[in-house]
C-alpha cells in the first residue's frame, strides 16, 4: 500500500467521524456556540494545512513511484534526488507550525471566550431574577465560545497531527530509498 492510499483510507476515517459527529449535532453545536467566530478561523487554518499535506503527499508518492521503477541511477541522478529530498523535508516543516496554530488559536478563543463570560457580568444585578438570567446569558455565550473553539481547534490539531505523521514519514522513507 502506497503513502498516498495510506493517507486517503486515513482522512476518509476522519471525514467519516466528522460526519457522524455532524449527524449527531456535535459539528454545529461547536459552531453556534461560539458567538466570536474563533472556528471558523480554525477551520480555515485546517483547511490550508489539509491542502498542504495533501499535494506534498501526492509528490512524494509520485517521486516514490518513480524511484521504485528505476533502480539504477547516474551519480549526477542520486544526487539529483538526494537534494530534492532534502528540500521536500524543509517543505514540510510547515506542518507543525499548522498544527501549533490550530492549538494556539483554540487557546485564544478559550481566552476569548471566558473574558466575554466574565465582561458583562454585574455583581449587583444578582439581587434580582432578571438580573440572575441575564448574568446567566453572558456566561453561557462565554463558555460556548471557550468550549466550541477549544473542542474544534484540538480535533482539527489532531487530525492534522496525524497526516503530518504520515506525510513525514513517506518522505523519510523517500528519503532512505534514496540512500540505499
Amino acid at each position: 500500500m502506497t503513502a498516498l492510499s495510506r493517507y486517503i483510507v486515513a482522512n476518509v476515517c476522519w471525514i467519516s467521524v466528522m460526519v457522524w459527529a455532524a449527524v449527531l449535532g456535535f459539528v454545529q453545536m461547536a459552531f453556534l456556540a461560539d458567538a466570536a467566530h474563533i472556528s471558523y478561523v480554525i477551520t480555515a487554518l485546517f483547511i490550508f494545512g489539509l491542502y498542504s499535506t495533501t499535494a506534498r503527499i501526492i509528490e512524494v508518492d509520485r517521486l516514490s513511484t518513480a524511484l521504485s521503477k528505476k533502480r539504477i541511477w547516474v551519480a549526477g541522478e542520486r544526487r539529483a534526488l538526494a537534494k530534492g529530498a532534502r528540500l521536500l523535508a524543509i517543505r514540510i516543516e510547515h506542518v507543525v507550525d499548522v498544527i501549533e496554530g490550530l492549538v494556539l488559536i483554540g487557546l485564544i478563543g478559550n481566552a476569548i471566550g471566558f473574558f466575554m463570560a466574565f465582561r458583562h457580568v454585574d455583581i449587583s444585578a444578582m439581587k434580582s431574577s432578571d438580573g440572575v438570567m441575564a448574568n446567566a446569558a453572558h456566561l453561557m455565550a462565554g463558555t460556548g465560545t471557550a468550549f466550541g473553539a477549544t473542542i474544534v481547534g484540538c480535533v482539527l490539531a489532531l487530525w492534522t497531527i496525524q497526516n503530518g505523521r504520515m506525510l513525514k514519514t513517506a518522505a523519510a522513507i523517500y528519503a532512505e530509498d534514496i540512500a540505499e
